[in-house]
This record gives structure tokens, sequence and C-alpha cells, in this order.
């Protein structure tokens, strides 16, 4: 099930949106405003590190390589993938 390397970065996706959405239903029950009280340089580098990703993925997929690249043929069955 779990042999490509694409299903793996969805499930962490996932667990990631899942997280994030159990945050803010607490801060919602709870009445409270989500502030960010870390250091201020953590912030600034996660919003340069995503879009510096979301840059180098880009031009990875114009030149035609991709992250969940399938050596098999297209006509072979998932079921049967493990052959």
């Amino acid at each position: 099930m779990f042999e490509d390397r694409g299903n793996w970065i969805g499930i962490a996706l996932l667990v990631l949106c899942g997280l994030s959405a159990g945050t803010m239903l607490g801060y919602i029950r709870a009445g409270e405003i989500a502030r960010f009280s870390g250091p201020q340089w953590l912030g600034a580098t996660v919003i340069v590190v995503a879009i510096g990703l979301t840059i180098y993925l880009t031009v990875q997929a114009f030149r035609g390589r991709h992250l969940s690249d399938d050596l098999r043929g297209p006509r072979r069955r998932w079921w049967r993938r493990g052959e």
C-alpha cells in the first residue's frame, strides 16, 4: 500500500491538517484568539523556506521531473504492484 513515496507525502499532509484543525477547534471552543508567541525570526524563516520550496518544486515540475514518478507500466493494476 505504501510502496510509492507519493503516498507518504499525502499521509504527512493529512496528519498536519488534522493537527492544525484540532488546534483551531480547541481555540474556538475556548473562545480565544490564536497568536504566535514564538521568536519573530522563526515565522519569517518558515515563510521564506515555504516560498523557496514552492519555487523549486514548480521549476522541477516544468522540467518534467515529479516526486512520484512511477517506473512501472501504466497498465499495471494497483493490486499487482508488489509482484
